[in-house]
């Protein structure tokens, strides 16, 4: 994806979770995470990210 100074501008402020993805791929250069969009007390946080439909729990690889 190309992001552009003339977009618009895709912000998330909330609160979050993160977490390395995987016992053995952890390790290997190009590390997989996990997202969780949160509510302040700790919930699932549904949101839209990116276009994409809503959701609670994303996953972000490198290829």
């Amino acid at each position: 994806m190309i992001t552009h100074v003339s977009d618009i501008a895709n912000i998330y402020d909330g609160n979050i979770g993160i977490e390395i993805r995987g016992a053995s791929s952890s390790g290997y250069p190009q590390t997989p995470y996990g997202l969780e969009t949160r509510t302040a007390d700790g919930g699932n946080n549904d949101v839209s990210l990116l276009g994409m439909p809503v959701e609670s729990d994303w996953v972000s690889f490198q290829i």
